[in-house]
Protein backbone atom coordinates (compact mmCIF):
# COMPACT_ATOMS: atom_id res chain seq x y z
CA UNK A 1 0.00 0.00 0.00
CA UNK A 2 1.88 3.04 -1.26
CA UNK A 3 -0.66 5.81 -0.76
CA UNK A 4 -0.12 7.91 2.35
CA UNK A 5 -1.47 11.00 4.09
CA UNK A 6 -0.56 13.17 7.08
CA UNK A 7 -4.11 13.27 8.52
CA UNK A 8 -5.26 10.99 11.37
CA UNK A 9 -8.84 10.82 10.10
CA UNK A 10 -7.87 9.99 6.51
CA UNK A 11 -5.42 7.32 7.64
CA UNK A 12 -8.16 5.73 9.76
CA UNK A 13 -10.43 5.57 6.72
CA UNK A 14 -7.63 4.00 4.68
CA UNK A 15 -7.04 1.48 7.45
CA UNK A 16 -10.27 -0.45 6.78
CA UNK A 17 -8.34 -3.17 5.00
CA UNK A 18 -10.76 -5.92 6.00
CA UNK A 19 -13.94 -3.88 5.58
CA UNK A 20 -16.53 -4.66 8.23
CA UNK A 21 -16.56 -8.44 7.75
CA UNK A 22 -14.92 -10.55 10.48
CA UNK A 23 -12.89 -13.76 10.03
CA UNK A 24 -11.00 -12.63 6.92
CA UNK A 25 -7.82 -11.49 8.68
CA UNK A 26 -5.98 -14.79 8.08
CA UNK A 27 -6.33 -14.54 4.28
CA UNK A 28 -5.28 -10.88 3.96
CA UNK A 29 -1.79 -9.41 3.92
CA UNK A 30 -1.03 -5.69 3.97
CA UNK A 31 2.49 -4.49 3.14
CA UNK A 32 3.37 -1.01 4.41
CA UNK A 33 6.41 1.21 4.65
CA UNK A 34 8.05 1.61 8.10
CA UNK A 35 6.69 5.18 8.30
CA UNK A 36 3.13 3.98 7.70
CA UNK A 37 3.45 1.26 10.30
CA UNK A 38 4.63 3.79 12.88
CA UNK A 39 1.86 6.21 11.96
CA UNK A 40 -0.90 3.59 12.25
CA UNK A 41 0.58 2.50 15.59
CA UNK A 42 0.45 6.06 16.89
CA UNK A 43 -3.16 6.53 15.73
CA UNK A 44 -4.23 3.25 17.38
CA UNK A 45 -2.69 4.44 20.67
CA UNK A 46 -4.30 7.90 20.42
CA UNK A 47 -7.70 6.36 19.60
CA UNK A 48 -7.55 3.99 22.57
CA UNK A 49 -6.58 6.86 24.88
CA UNK A 50 -9.59 8.86 23.65
CA UNK A 51 -11.90 5.87 24.28
CA UNK A 52 -10.60 5.61 27.85
CA UNK A 53 -11.25 9.33 28.37
CA UNK A 54 -14.85 8.91 27.18
CA UNK A 55 -15.36 6.01 29.60
CA UNK A 56 -14.05 8.11 32.50
CA UNK A 57 -16.18 11.07 31.44
CA UNK A 58 -19.33 8.93 31.37
CA UNK A 59 -18.46 7.30 34.70
CA UNK A 60 -17.99 10.74 36.33
CA UNK A 61 -21.23 11.96 34.67
CA UNK A 62 -19.56 14.95 33.08
CA UNK A 63 -20.15 16.68 29.76
CA UNK A 64 -17.37 16.97 27.13
CA UNK A 65 -17.12 20.69 27.95
CA UNK A 66 -16.60 19.94 31.67
CA UNK A 67 -14.24 17.03 31.10
CA UNK A 68 -12.11 18.49 28.32
CA UNK A 69 -11.65 15.64 25.82
CA UNK A 70 -8.42 15.72 23.83
CA UNK A 71 -6.63 13.77 21.10
CA UNK A 72 -2.90 13.27 21.56
CA UNK A 73 -0.85 15.09 18.94
CA UNK A 74 1.91 13.45 16.92
CA UNK A 75 5.43 14.67 17.79
CA UNK A 76 6.49 15.00 14.17
CA UNK A 77 4.54 15.06 10.89
CA UNK A 78 0.97 13.85 11.45
CA UNK A 79 -2.02 16.17 11.84
CA UNK A 80 -5.23 15.18 13.61
CA UNK A 81 -7.35 16.60 10.79
CA UNK A 82 -7.36 19.45 8.28
CA UNK A 83 -7.27 22.97 9.76
CA UNK A 84 -10.71 23.85 8.33
CA UNK A 85 -12.26 20.90 10.24
CA UNK A 86 -10.77 21.81 13.61
CA UNK A 87 -13.24 24.67 14.16
CA UNK A 88 -13.15 25.48 17.90
CA UNK A 89 -10.41 22.94 18.62
CA UNK A 90 -7.40 24.26 20.54
CA UNK A 91 -3.82 23.10 20.81
CA UNK A 92 -2.91 22.63 24.49
CA UNK A 93 0.35 21.40 26.01
CA UNK A 94 -0.27 19.03 28.95
CA UNK A 95 2.51 18.23 31.42
CA UNK A 96 2.01 14.68 32.70
CA UNK A 97 5.29 14.17 34.52
CA UNK A 98 4.18 13.19 38.04
CA UNK A 99 7.60 11.91 39.16
CA UNK A 100 8.52 13.14 42.64
CA UNK A 101 5.23 15.02 43.04
CA UNK A 102 2.13 14.53 45.17
CA UNK A 103 -1.05 14.82 43.13
CA UNK A 104 -3.98 15.31 45.44
CA UNK A 105 -7.39 16.96 45.68
CA UNK A 106 -9.05 18.58 48.68
CA UNK A 107 -12.37 18.75 46.80
CA UNK A 108 -15.12 16.16 47.22
CA UNK A 109 -18.20 15.72 45.02
CA UNK A 110 -21.33 17.38 46.39
CA UNK A 111 -23.50 14.33 45.71
CA UNK A 112 -23.85 12.22 48.88
CA UNK A 113 -24.51 9.06 46.84
CA UNK A 114 -21.28 9.59 44.86
CA UNK A 115 -19.27 9.89 48.08
CA UNK A 116 -20.92 6.77 49.51
CA UNK A 117 -20.10 4.85 46.32
CA UNK A 118 -16.50 6.08 46.52
CA UNK A 119 -16.18 4.90 50.14
CA UNK A 120 -17.60 1.49 49.17
CA UNK A 121 -15.08 1.33 46.31
CA UNK A 122 -12.20 2.10 48.68
CA UNK A 123 -13.36 -0.61 51.10
CA UNK A 124 -13.70 -3.13 48.23
CA UNK A 125 -10.13 -2.65 46.96
CA UNK A 126 -8.56 -2.56 50.41
CA UNK A 127 -10.18 -5.87 51.33
CA UNK A 128 -8.18 -7.35 48.45
CA UNK A 129 -5.04 -5.34 49.40
CA UNK A 130 -4.89 -3.97 45.84
CA UNK A 131 -3.65 -7.37 44.73
CA UNK A 132 -0.61 -7.50 47.04
CA UNK A 133 0.11 -10.23 49.63
CA UNK A 134 -0.33 -8.25 52.85
CA UNK A 135 -0.63 -4.75 54.30
CA UNK A 136 2.04 -2.96 56.31
CA UNK A 137 1.33 -0.57 59.18
CA UNK A 138 3.48 2.53 58.73
CA UNK A 139 2.41 4.78 61.59
CA UNK A 140 0.71 7.07 59.10
CA UNK A 141 -1.61 4.48 57.63
CA UNK A 142 -1.75 1.13 55.87
CA UNK A 143 0.58 0.45 52.94
CA UNK A 144 -0.08 -1.96 50.08
CA UNK A 145 3.45 -2.48 48.79
CA UNK A 146 4.01 -3.68 45.22
CA UNK A 147 0.30 -3.53 44.42
CA UNK A 148 -0.62 -4.47 40.87
CA UNK A 149 -0.50 -1.43 38.60
CA UNK A 150 -3.58 -2.71 36.78
CA UNK A 151 -5.50 -2.70 40.09
CA UNK A 152 -4.39 0.86 40.87
CA UNK A 153 -5.40 2.08 37.41
CA UNK A 154 -8.75 0.28 37.62
CA UNK A 155 -9.44 1.84 41.04
CA UNK A 156 -8.61 5.37 39.87
CA UNK A 157 -10.76 4.94 36.78
CA UNK A 158 -13.78 3.87 38.84
CA UNK A 159 -13.28 6.53 41.55
CA UNK A 160 -15.55 9.49 40.80
CA UNK A 161 -13.65 12.67 41.56
CA UNK A 162 -14.81 16.27 41.73
CA UNK A 163 -15.14 17.83 38.23
CA UNK A 164 -12.41 20.38 39.04
CA UNK A 165 -9.98 17.51 39.63
CA UNK A 166 -10.77 15.65 36.39
CA UNK A 167 -7.71 16.99 34.54
CA UNK A 168 -5.28 15.89 37.28
CA UNK A 169 -6.98 12.51 37.58
CA UNK A 170 -6.66 12.06 33.82
CA UNK A 171 -2.98 13.05 33.93
CA UNK A 172 -2.33 10.56 36.75
CA UNK A 173 -3.98 7.74 34.78
CA UNK A 174 -2.02 8.61 31.64
CA UNK A 175 1.18 8.64 33.69
CA UNK A 176 0.43 5.18 35.10
CA UNK A 177 -0.18 3.83 31.60
CA UNK A 178 3.08 5.37 30.39
CA UNK A 179 4.93 3.61 33.22
CA UNK A 180 3.23 0.25 32.67
CA UNK A 181 5.70 -0.76 29.95
CA UNK A 182 8.53 -0.68 32.50
CA UNK A 183 6.78 -1.28 35.83
CA UNK A 184 3.89 -3.56 36.77
CA UNK A 185 3.55 -2.63 40.45
CA UNK A 186 3.28 0.40 42.73
CA UNK A 187 2.74 1.30 46.40
CA UNK A 188 -0.64 2.47 47.72
CA UNK A 189 -0.97 4.20 51.11
CA UNK A 190 -4.28 4.67 52.91
CA UNK A 191 -3.87 7.47 55.43
CA UNK A 192 -5.55 6.24 58.62
CA UNK A 193 -7.09 8.47 61.29
CA UNK A 194 -6.99 6.41 64.48
CA UNK A 195 -9.47 8.67 66.25
CA UNK A 196 -12.07 7.69 63.68
CA UNK A 197 -11.58 3.98 64.29
CA UNK A 198 -9.83 2.89 61.09
CA UNK A 199 -7.82 -0.32 61.29
CA UNK A 200 -6.51 -3.09 59.06
CA UNK A 201 -9.74 -5.09 59.37
CA UNK A 202 -12.35 -2.61 58.14
CA UNK A 203 -10.19 -0.54 55.73
CA UNK A 204 -12.43 2.52 55.86
CA UNK A 205 -11.33 6.00 54.92
CA UNK A 206 -11.62 8.74 57.50
CA UNK A 207 -12.78 12.30 56.93
CA UNK A 208 -11.84 15.46 58.79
Amino acid sequence: MYRNTRMYDTLMQMGRWFGYRPNFEDVCRVRLSPDSINWYGHIAEASEELRQQIKRMRRDRMSPRQFGLYVKAHPDRLLITAANKMRAGERIVVDQNCSGRIVESYLLPFDKKVNEDNEALIAEYWKENFGCAALEETGKGWLARDAKLSEIEEFLTKFRSHPDFADRKGAALSYLRALSDRYDAGDVLLISVSAKGEDADNHLIGTQ
